[in-house]
């Protein structure tokens, strides 16, 4: 921030809440708080709400300032509080809306049940063949070697099946049984 201080009648007429004066330290000092800003909350959205809290309520917080300290200090300090503030703030909104996040939770594992007992139905409609290198393949992740081994079939012949049964498992899923 510019260190240098604004007149000290600047600083009166802004403690008594004049337009013209809260323009011309917003002209003089706006990029600096949303620097200050946009690098404690990370967000410009953030830092720009942050920029509009303390130059919205520099009238009322020059009651507190003491025209003995450095007033480009003295803001860049309020900057730092209101960022700190917003921060806590979405923190405990965040907090809050944890059950949003439940819902959605149980809502996408219900989802979850009904996608797997459809295609539990799915699989159930395939012949034995093509539903044995399915599970051996994608549930228990054999590659097809080891299924071709297990089933008594080529590597070639085991992969043909699979290509199958995901084409059938595809027809039955989009309802062309």
């Amino acid at each position: 921030m510019n260190e240098n201080n604004p007149n000290p009648d600047l600083l009166s007429r802004l403690r008594r809440g004049e337009a013209d004066a809260l323009k011309k330290v917003y002209e003089r000092y706006a990029d600096d708080v949303y620097r200050i800003a946009l690098r404690l909350t990370g967000s410009p959205a953030d830092a720009y709400d942050v920029s509009h809290d303390v130059f919205l309520g520099l009238p009322e917080a020059m009651q507190r300032y003491d025209p003995e300290r450095s007033f480009p200090t003295w803001l860049r300090g309020v900057a730092v509080r209101t960022s700190q503030m917003r921060l806590r703030s979405q923190r405990r909104r965040r907090e809050v809306a944890l059950p949003d996040f439940a819902r959605i939770a149980v809502r996408a594992q219900q989802e979850a049940v009904v996608d797997r007992l459809t295609l539990e139905r799915a699989l159930n409609q395939l012949s034995p063949d093509l539903r044995s290198v399915v599970v051996l393949r994608e549930l228990e992740g054999l590659s097809y070697q080891e299924i071709a081994d297990l089933l008594g079939i080529t590597r070639s012949a085991a992969a043909v099946r699979l290509h199958r049964a995901r084409k059938r498992l595809r027809d039955i899923l989009r309802g062309n049984r």
